[in-house]
């Protein structure tokens, strides 16, 4: 692949001069932290050997008591997992962690920690929601409402799922996200009493841009203008900013940790829109014998032992700042130029033909979409990674749940024409075929057929080796 080997990729067009403008530069909550005072004990951030107070947890479901100490679980591997209802990847994981709980059965205790966040009760009407789903979490469960805060306070967080492993001792030993929280890494502290895992990074969150997010060092000089593309940086967070910035004194377009796809699909997206029943962001790389990047959902979706080299190979940061009379418009076109001219490519918009998997609604079957309540709350509840239960949403949310798992290469666009909104309860069976898609939505007078639309496509033409 083309510039695989490098780790770091600057492309850096600067103007620059020193005056009196302020750089304000975001610092990781963990770095302001101080240790705080509560009942007498001074409770300051742990770090990696330290032993863990024997904090007593008067909130916890599936115990056998309504009380838990750490002490309790001496002499076994404990594994904290902070989590929060609003946490997708936290709750995607718990069928993992309930299967690493079975495996290594009396040897270890994986204990999801619970944070209430705004409201208090969020966490126990969440357990209730779940339970006879596959997210049902029937592992010791702490909860922490607004109140308690010792736990963040001895293993503070910059984002979730945060793991804390405690050892056999009561010490702790890795402060991990939940990647590493696998039976390979279980096996290695079980038998040979430690683990050398990388610590989860303090993330950076932007607060201020008016300086370059992407230069490296202290000494940052006063930015006017220029771009510039880094590789993947794993102290930043996701997230980007388009607009005007620093009292509307610059235009700046900056992204972090984003695939080559994210950018072009950010830059054409006004182009790229056709027809309300076209697939969206359709993107065509040629020619297809060349080796090119990965898109995020490909990482997402990848093993964990391989995805850290995946965002290191594929994931890139960008960070434009123009003088304020340029557009936004106007940075999309020059994101595009930096990115063609970096990677090698030829982009445009161009008329293709593609394959598409489309929905459609059988002809002369009974409607039995349609909801029964106009007036009730929207409902969507997941309750697997593919069963979902909808109520009172247009068809539009059942389709882009069926793209998550669409297990053809082929585009999904809507070609019902149903423009009421829906009730359905949508149970496909394992192993999930388009087979058996089709049966669970048959139920329904819904099918999925294969056919051919000319649609706008974005074309990524790489170029030959210069």
């Amino acid at each position: 692949m083309q510039h695989r080997n490098r780790i770091r990729i600057g492309l850096l067009l600067v103007l620059a001069c020193f005056n009196n403008c302020s750089m304000l530069w975001a610092q990781s909550n963990f770095s302001e932290l101080k240790s705080i005072k509560e009942k007498g004990i001074d409770y300051k951030p742990l770090k990696i050997g330290e032993k863990v107070p024997d904090i007593l947890f008067d909130k916890i479901e599936n115990y056998t008591s309504n009380k838990v100490r750490i002490s309790d679980f001496k002499g076994k591997l404990l594994i904290l997992d902070f989590w929060a209802v609003w946490c997708t990847v936290c709750i995607k994981q718990f069928p993992k962690l309930d299967s690493l709980q079975s495996m290594f059965k009396e040897e270890i205790v994986i204990m999801p920690v619970g944070f209430d966040g705004r409201e208090n009760g969020s966490i126990k009407t969440f357990l209730q929601s779940r339970k006879g789903t596959q997210y049902e979490i029937k592992m010791p469960t702490i909860i922490q409402n607004k109140q308690d805060t010792i736990l963040e306070r001895l293993f503070p967080f910059d984002g979730l799922p945060h793991e804390v492993w405690i050892d056999k001792d009561g010490k702790v030993i890795a402060i991990t996200d939940h990647e590493k929280v696998s039976a390979d890494n279980i096996k290695k502290v079980l038998t040979e009493r430690k683990i050398d895992l990388p610590g989860k990074k303090n993330v950076v969150r932007i607060s201020s841009t008016c300086s370059p997010i992407l230069l490296n060092g202290t000494n940052k000089p006063d930015f006017l203008y220029g771009s510039m593309i880094t590789g993947y940086n794993d102290s930043l967070s996701f997230g980007g900013v388009f607009g005007k910035q620093c009292d509307s004194s610059i235009i700046r377009l900056f992204n972090i940790n984003k695939s080559i796809f994210d950018y072009y699909k950010l830059a054409y997206a006004d182009q790229i829109k056709g027809n309300k029943d076209d697939p969206e962001n359709v993107i065509i790389v040629e020619p297809t014998t060349i080796p090119f990047y990965k898109d995020l959902k490909d990482i997402r979706s990848a093993k964990s032992s391989i995805k850290d080299e995946l965002r290191r190979n594929n994931l890139f940061s960008y960070d434009l700042i123009l003088p304020k009379y340029y557009t936004l418009a106007d940075a999309y076109k020059f994101m595009i130029q930096d990115f063609d001219r970096y990677f090698n490519i030829k982009s445009s918009i161009a008329r293709r033909t593609v394959t598409c998997l489309a929905l459609v609604k059988v002809p002369g079957k009974e409607d039995k979409l349609k909801t029964s309540n106009n007036d009730q709350l929207p409902l969507f509840k997941m309750l697997d990674e593919y069963n979902v239960t909808i109520r009172n949403y247009f068809i539009k949310v059942l389709i882009d749940h069926l793209k998550n798992f669409n297990p053809t290469p082929y585009f999904m666009i809507d070609k019902t024409g149903y423009e009421e909104k829906i009730d359905i309860d949508f149970e496909v069976k394992k192993p999930v075929t388009l087979d058996n898609i089709k049966m669970a939505l048959k139920k329904y007078g819904l099918d999925l057929q294969i056919m051919e639309k000319e649609v706008n496509a974005l074309i990524l033409h790489i170029n030959s080796e210069k």
